[in-house]
């Protein structure tokens, strides 16, 4: 029998997880990249954000985190947008399985970074003509706990970034890396400012208001 990604929830969660993917889908249609977390525990609070984190730098449009709440996660990230600047986003309690069945309606990629998949130098060309010359939209799997053996019949591509155990953050970091031709966003919206300093430590700027600031 296939119970799914969602067997056991309870009702007041596969409510919740239903209205927030009709919100979410229209974020998706707008979206290039956007990153899939699959089974986040609470104990993964800190690797979970640093994924959230990493996406961000590195050029994806957000992260969903599947099938639970993360709510201390998405205001972390959302205080940071303020700071930092960007329009990055974080989504929660929304289905695997309706994610990927709406991403798939979109005509998008869909990519499961994993140590069992192929090496992605042995792909990277057939990627890059993908999203930037079909401009087709991918979305990225990160698991955290085992993921299903289901995922890797439905990827378009299982990627590896080496074929040894590594983690699922470093494994994200360099795929966008690559996919953008280390290309990473700027973001100049915040009101903090790097000052980046090639000996001794850089400084931080908080700006106070339009035209001025004020160094840490």
């Amino acid at each position: 029998m296939n119970r799914g990604w969602n067997y056991g929830m309870s009702q007041n969660l596969r409510t919740s997880i239903e209205e927030n993917l009709a919100k979410l889908t229209d974020l998706l249609k707008s979206s290039e990249i956007v990153v899939l977390r699959l089974n986040h525990r609470p104990r993964d609070f800190r690797v979970t954000t640093h994924a959230c984190l990493t996406a961000r730098a590195f050029g994806a449009n957000g992260v969903i985190i599947a099938d639970t709440e993360a709510k201390g996660i998405i205001e972390k990230i959302e205080s940071l947008n303020i700071a930092w600047g960007g329009g990055f986003w974080v989504r929660d309690s929304v289905a695997t399985d309706r994610v990927i069945n709406v991403w798939r309606s979109l005509g998008g990629v869909i990519i499961n970074l994993s140590m069992y998949g192929e090496d992605i130098r042995n792909v990277l060309s057939d990627l890059y003509f993908l999203r930037h010359i079909r401009l087709k939209p991918f979305l990225v799997m990160v698991g955290s706990s085992k993921v299903p053996a289901k995922i890797y019949t439905i990827a378009d591509y299982n990627i590896s970034i080496t074929n040894q155990p590594h983690s699922e953050v470093a494994a994200l970091a360099i795929f966008l890396d690559k996919i953008h031709g280390g290309n990473w966003p700027r973001y100049t919206e915040g009101t903090v400012r790097m000052n980046p300093s090639l000996k001794g430590k850089g400084r931080i700027s908080i700006m106070r208001t339009v035209g001025s600031d004020e160094e840490t």
